[in-house]
């Protein structure tokens, strides 16, 4: 019965290899239409496929809703089955291995980057308090007046030094948290390529767990060195919201496309991190609430719209982000599942 079944869902058999699953026959379409005794079967067999209604390659199409719904639960996110959901994460693992190194390599050119556009906000900072004062105490508060009165007798365009350089950046990153991320990113790599390379780890997920891992302790040194560690007086300096957008953005992206980690993961992650922005900078706000009264500073009074602003984009960007990896989760799994139900109809045919 179960072979009639198979049959009548596939179509006319005509031969062996046209009733086989794409995935399953060596070479491509053009390579089996080319040769010179199974040209003819393969064209014959699609054809006849089409013809009767029926899709030649619906055995590598992602499982219809109903059949996924009986086999998977928590809203598709987990297999019902623990050695079918460890499957799954093993293979996810095993298809994104290389995937990770891309990550950390992207990520280390983005914080060398940092440092270009530090030096070319620099020159824009400085060449606008020449020309506008008043502007430039406006717009970027007393701190960056007074650096530029501190160079503005000197060659200030080609005298910038590593801490003039990290003040202009994106993230102010210093010479301490520059080495902590790169002894992380090593580690990272060569923990990746251990779990991958060792026969004793027969499940590769917990590659998945580490790389996740990396991305969490990469959150929490950037938000602390933002906040506490490399942070300057309100007095003189709020860029610190910038740091904080920087680091949820640059890092959540990565690890969605980079990582091969399940959305269930992800969530866990922008839920820490918005924790962390949000907290650190709703706290600091109202510490400056009282600076602003007792100092009379503009700078402590452009944090908190700057704030806002980017809390709210971080926030935005975090949820559709979500959204897309909950999907792509999905499809992956409806995928996986057409897989694993097509063997398990093929082994019962063999028996």
């Amino acid at each position: 019965g179960t072979m009639q079944t198979y049959i009548l869902r596939v179509g006319e058999i005509v031969d062996t290899e046209s009733f086989l699953s794409p995935i399953f026959v060596e070479g491509d379409e053009e390579d089996m239409s080319a040769s010179e005794d199974g040209s003819h079967i393969f064209r014959r067999s699609v054809l006849e496929s089409f013809r009767s209604g029926l899709n030649p390659y619906q055995d590598i199409l992602p499982v219809q809703k109903n059949i996924f719904k009986l086999h998977t639960k928590w809203l598709g996110l987990a297999f019902k089955k623990r050695t079918v959901h460890s499957a799954y994460l093993d293979a996810e693992a095993r298809l994104r291995k290389n995937l990770v190194y891309y990550g950390y390599l992207m990520y280390l050119l983005v914080m060398l980057a940092n440092y270009l556009f530090g030096y070319i906000n620099y020159i824009i900072m400085m060449s606008r308090c020449a020309n506008l004062k008043e502007d430039c105490l406006t717009a970027f508060g007393e701190g960056t007046y007074d650096a530029y009165n501190d160079v503005k007798n000197k060659d200030w365009k080609n005298s910038v030094d590593y801490i003039t350089l990290i003040n202009y950046s994106a993230f102010r990153m210093t010479p301490g948290c520059a080495g902590v991320l790169l002894a992380l990113l090593v580690l990272g790599c060569v923990s990746h390529w251990l779990i991958h390379r060792s026969k004793a780890v027969k499940n590769k997920k917990w590659a998945l767990v580490v790389v996740w891992l990396v991305y969490v302790l990469a959150l929490i040194i950037m938000v602390l060195n933002t906040m506490i560690f490399a942070k300057r007086p309100d007095v003189i300096d709020t860029s610190w919201p910038g740091g904080l957008s920087f680091t949820a953005i640059i890092l959540g992206t990565l690890l969605i496309f980079f990582t091969g980690v399940p959305s269930t993961l992800n969530l866990v992650w922008w839920l820490l991190a918005i924790g962390l922005v949000c907290g650190f900078g709703i706290t600091l706000l109202i510490e400056d609430e009282a600076l602003q009264i007792q100092e009379e500073a503009i700078a402590p009074l452009l944090a908190s719209p700057f704030f806002v602003s980017i809390a709210f984009l971080s926030i935005s960007y975090g949820i559709i982000l979500l959204i897309g990896s909950y999907l792509r989760d999905i499809s992956s799994r409806k995928r996986f599942l057409q897989l694993v139900l097509m063997i398990n109809q093929q082994e019962q045919i063999i028996r």
